[in-house]
């Protein structure tokens, strides 16, 4: 009997051995399919970033071509993602990418002249005739913010690129970015949870670009 428990332990043994290889590769072969399916999904993401940027392209193209200058700038949404392009004349305020942070006292009202639009990633939009009494104000992402400042004189309540910038409060002002944080609320809320106050907009985005539209 001594050998045949020599040869059960020998198969065991073996047996565990393969168990223990076919788990290292089957280790190794999840591990590669992971892979390989980051690399597709990376694959698709750049194939959709790169339709949304031609989409954004066409867009800006179609509107020179039909006569328009700028400043201009324009957003839109294809499939899951946002382009958001702009015209800017080289003598235009804050040409290139820059850092902003801080807050703008707001002038929302049904005036044109006092309009404010504000441009979610998914193309949702929030302009001024929301900004009433009821409206619970909104903090997330944005691509676009068109406003003018409130008031008769000058705003410096924002920094770009980590230096006071002087608003005019009798310009309209666009500031748009892939990727930018907004804070839109009022600084009175009686006790019924009614806006009374100030609509004000706290920004902050590491790369955006700030343009006048109206002077």
């Amino acid at each position: 009997m001594k050998p045949e428990r020599q040869d059960a332990g020998y198969a065991l043994v073996i047996v565990m051995g393969f168990i223990a290889v076919l788990s290292v590769l089957l280790t190794a072969v999840l591990a590669y399919s992971s892979s390989q399916i980051r690399i597709a999904r990376k694959q698709a993401d750049l194939e959709g970033a790169l339709y949304v940027a031609q989409a954004g392209a066409e867009r800006a193209a179609a509107y020179v071509a039909n006569g328009g200058e700028g400043p201009w700038s324009s957003s839109g949404v294809v499939g899951e993602g946002t382009y958001v392009v702009a015209i800017i004349p080289s003598a235009t305020a804050s040409q290139a990418p820059r850092t902003l942070s801080g807050w703008v006292d707001i002038n929302p009202s049904a005036s044109p002249q006092n309009r404010f639009t504000l441009i979610k990633p998914d193309g949702d939009i929030i302009d001024n005739y929301e900004l009433g009494e009821d409206f619970p104000g909104y903090t997330g992402p944005a691509v676009r913010i068109q406003f003018k400042p409130k008031g008769s004189g000058k705003q410096n309540t924002l920094q770009v690129d980590g230096v006071v910038y002087d608003f005019d409060n009798s310009c309209t002002y666009e500031i748009f970015s892939g990727s930018m944080d907004v804070y839109l609320y009022n600084d009175n809320i009686d006790p019924q949870g009614k806006a009374k106050g100030k609509w004000m907009i706290s920004i902050a985005t590491s790369c955006a670009s700030l343009i006048v539209v109206e002077e």
